[in-house]
């Protein structure tokens, strides 16, 4: 019997200590207790090996055992980042006591804090278990909550917080407003302001003088993203009828550079939340029109900011203010002001069925000569004018277009359009069928195939379209590719699409004529595929094909569902 029988901690204890904790980092939290239990001395070793291992602990009130030992012993000053859901929305006492445990196993260097479904009943005996723990608490999320919440003292009582978020879900199918603070027995000073939160977002509804009563006492906030919104039996989200007064609410924001209001745009934010330039002012201005915001609102607060805006994301009013009245569609000379913006930092513009004509959107686009990406979804006239305005930009990259009603554009000029405008390297079809004919693609193959890198079609080919095997031959640069509802893919369309030297990433979605083996000629083919996705595309064998074209992929990023 060797050494290293008669003691198991042995062998480990002779590594070097940076290798112990590189193998302990291979294992999951759940193998790393385990492993505790093998000796004694593994339980009072494996966890100061594990402490990368438990910088972030995600998990279910459910699962969180408060008297399991060795799980406790991995706790400590190195958890940075903590995770509690709970799917029933019920453990309000057992949230209190986990917060309370990782008080007792010294957590007190907590930077982000989330919880998801956790229910609050008692805001007093909440804020005294979060106290503790929320010293350096910087982050706090609180996802899917039906309870309304003492914001202000969550904010006092967390010092360093520079990042704030709520989101609300209906209380059975009921959306709650919340006019005022949820009462707790200790007041703030009127005065008291905090000066380190950067980023707060209220996706509730929230009454208008309640949310000046906080944006005021937070004087540095940077980004402000307030929903506004309710959701009905499908799933739609409307504009409630609680006005908010944009105007009064950025005059309370001095530094602010974010502003989503009345929608919720989570993509955009991803993608736009961070300004390009140093310059002081509102850079993103994301709206719909509702309840007292209509197009004459949202264009004063464009043009009052015109010249620091980078994005800006407009929407037409989509619902009703619950039985009251009907909102009603936007005149077109309401939203002619647009034409006089001068909007020259302006790079990214995304204009959803606003009812503005086509010689307005042209001219708004004539004078935003910095615009390198546009999204039109929906709109009501995409005249020629537009196109042309479109085509006189130089730092156009990205082209979004989703035609509701093929009537609203002459396909002939959108074939010019592409014609003049060579320099898009991601482009976006989506919408009525048919408006992507023969004569459409090669233009796009011809004029900017060369440059083409993401390519996006949704149920927007003709059921004409014959050349489509040769059009992808033709994006030797393309990196990306996403079609939806397009039922002409063909065997020899996904040949075409492996033969491209530069394709990673491939996503189908409701293509229900895909067969599996042309699928398979795409994962065979291709020698620079990483990503696929297919889903609800009634794929004969979807197992099988999954097995298959992960051994292929080097990646084995291949995802089926349906």
């Amino acid at each position: 019997m060797g050494d290293y029988d008669k003691a198991p901690d042995a062998f480990v204890d002779s590594l070097p200590y940076d290798l112990r904790c590189q193998i302990i980092s291979h294992l999951s939290q759940s193998e790393c207790v385990e492993l505790m239990g093998v000796c004694r001395a593994w339980y009072a070793s494996i966890p100061q090996y594990a402490a990368t291992l438990w910088k972030t602990l995600d998990t279910s009130l459910e699962d969180f055992n408060l008297e399991n030992k060795r799980v406790r012993q991995c706790l400590g000053k190195h958890v940075n980042h903590l995770v509690l859901r709970d799917e029933d929305g019920r453990n309000d006492i057992k949230l209190l006591a986990v917060l309370r445990a990782l008080e007792d196993a010294r957590c007190h260097y907590i930077q982000s804090l989330e919880l998801h479904k956790c229910r609050v009943t008692d805001q007093e005996a909440f804020l005294n278990a979060l106290q503790p723990i929320a010293s350096h608490l910087t982050k706090l999320t609180l996802n899917q909550h039906i309870q309304n919440l003492a914001f202000l003292h969550i904010f006092a009582t967390c010092p360093s917080l520079t990042h704030f978020s709520y989101m609300s879900i209906p209380c059975g199918d009921q959306w709650r407003v919340f006019p005022a603070e949820e009462p707790v027995s200790y007041h703030l000073p009127p005065d008291v302001e905090f000066p380190k939160i950067t980023y707060l977002c209220l996706n509730a509804v929230i009454s208008d003088s309640r949310l000046k009563c906080i944006v005021r006492r937070c004087p540095n906030l940077k980004s402000l993203l307030i929903s506004n919104i309710m959701m009905d039996a499908d799933n739609l989200m409307w504009p409630s009828s609680n006005a908010i007064d944009l105007d009064a609410i950025l005059g309370l924001c001095p530094n602010i550079e974010y502003f989503e209001c009345n929608t919720y745009e989570p993509e955009y934010h991803k993608r736009h939340g961070l300004a390009r330039t140093s310059n002081k002012g509102l850079k993103h201005f994301v709206t719909r029109e509702a309840v007292g915001n209509g197009p004459t609102e949202i264009v004063s607060i464009i043009d009052k900011y015109q010249n620091t805006l980078e994005g800006l994301w407009i929407g037409k009013c989509i619902g009703y203010d619950y039985g009251r009245h009907q909102h009603p569609l936007a005149a077109a000379e309401l939203w002619a002001p647009l034409a006089s913006i001068h909007a020259t930092q302006l790079a990214s513009l995304t204009c959803i069925g606003v009812g503005c004509t086509g010689h307005t959107l042209a001219s708004l686009i004539h004078q935003c000569i910095g615009l390198e990406t546009v999204v039109l979804w929906g709109m009501p006239e995409i005249s020629r004018d537009v196109l042309d305005a479109l085509a006189s930009l130089n730092r156009l990259v990205q082209f979004d277009l989703y035609v509701v009603d093929k009537h609203s554009m002459a396909p002939e000029d959108l074939v010019t359009f592409f014609q003049k405008c060579g320099r898009i390297q991601r482009l976006c079809f989506r919408g009525a069928a048919g408006y992507v004919t023969n004569e459409l693609l090669r233009s796009v193959a011809k004029n900017i195939g060369p440059s083409l890198r993401e390519l996006t079609l949704s149920s927007s080919l003709s059921s004409t379209v014959s050349e489509i095997d040769w059009f992808f031959r033709q994006l030797k640069l393309l990196t990306r590719f996403e079609i939806e509802g397009v039922m002409c893919l063909s065997k020899m369309t996904f040949a075409a699409l492996g033969e491209l030297p530069c394709l990673s990433s491939v996503r189908l979605y409701l293509c229900r004529t895909v067969r599996d083996d042309a699928l398979d000629m795409l994962v065979s083919q291709s020698n620079s595929l990483q990503y696929l996705d297919v889903v609800y595309c009634n794929l004969a064998d979807p197992e099988g094909f999954v097995e298959n074209a992960k051994r292929k992929l080097k990646s084995g990023n291949v995802h089926v569902k349906g």
